[in-house]
């Protein structure tokens, strides 16, 4: 049963990701979609609107980027854009569309995060948000076969507020945060500045090995909380 599941779920989001990757109708001809979008005057394309259900939308043209925020959005609903980036903002919420009544997986988000091989967009969403924790859900069920992240895929922006002991910046504090930490102390690797702010585990302000001895400690659970003097 499983397998005849994940196997409509596959088809169901195929059919929407062909839906939201209709460029406009002056670029019929699929074939030329890349020429098209490298020549065209960005004039022709709206820079932001608003959907029925409620989100809004802004798109920058030069570097062919749609940015979704606001309540919600059916498949129908997306912009037809030529796009090589779709940034799901913090506020949006994906649509309440379950493909089969026992399963709460969201096919607006299998849809959108579904890869093809000639994909030339990257979905983008951030850590923690409601489309991240629905396409978590996704890719968290397993069977027999594995998961759906070999054929789902969905990136994370850094989250500006920060989660003190997320050195990695993908939402979560766990032990790859401490391997990584490790790491940038004794020099090995660089980080942004995300990460720094994200590395001061004992909130003393200077990045050391006692980081590293604090979100172990966190990790094992022998503190309750980070920063450590908060």
């Amino acid at each position: 049963m499983k397998k005849i599941l994940k196997k409509a779920l596959f088809v169901s989001a195929l059919l929407g990701s062909v839906n939201c990757l209709a460029l406009p109708a002056a670029a019929v001809d699929v074939a030329t979609a890349t020429s098209y979008m490298e020549t065209t005057d960005d004039s022709k394309y709206p820079s932001s609107g608003t959907c029925a259900s409620g989100a809004t939308w802004t798109y920058d043209y030069p570097n062919r980027e749609l940015h979704i925020s606001g309540s919600t959005i059916r498949i129908d609903e997306m912009p037809q854009l030529p796009c090589r980036k779709i940034v799901f903002e913090k506020d949006f919420i994906p649509p309440e569309n379950k493909f089969y009544e026992h399963t709460d997986l969201n096919t607006f988000v299998m849809s959108i995060t579904l890869r093809s091989p000639n994909e030339i967009r990257q979905i983008y969403c951030y850590p923690n948000s409601p489309f991240a924790k629905e396409y978590e859900k996704i890719i968290a069920t397993t069977d027999d076969d594995g998961s759906y992240a070999d054929v789902l895929k969905c990136n994370y922006l850094p989250d500006d507020t920060g989660i003190c002991g997320d050195v990695n910046l993908d939402g979560k504090v766990n032990l790859l945060d401490s391997v990584l930490l490790a790491k940038a102390v004794n020099g090995s690797v660089t980080v942004n500045d995300m990460q720094k702010k994200n590395m001061d585990c004992d909130g003393s302000g200077e990045i050391d090995i006692d980081d590293v001895t604090t979100l172990m400690q966190f990790l094992v659970h022998a503190v309750d909380s980070l920063p450590l003097n908060n």
